[in-house]
């Protein structure tokens, strides 16, 4: 991949009927409990995230 090319809007993806039917549920506000959950969830998965990825992907 060319080193100087950064995509940062992919454009249209496929969506498939799991993420589709997710979406469908009704939205969770930012100031809910259920939002609360939801962000301590993804914060530690994110941490995983950067401690083990590197820019090479590898």
């Amino acid at each position: 991949m060319d080193e100087e090319f950064l995509l940062l809007n992919p454009g249209p993806v496929p969506v498939s009927d799991r993420v589709r039917r997710a979406m469908d549920g009704p939205m969770v506000s930012h100031r809910s409990v259920a939002f609360e959950a939801v962000y301590e969830r993804v914060q530690s998965g994110l941490a995983t995230v950067f401690e083990r990825s590197t820019l090479s992907g590898i």
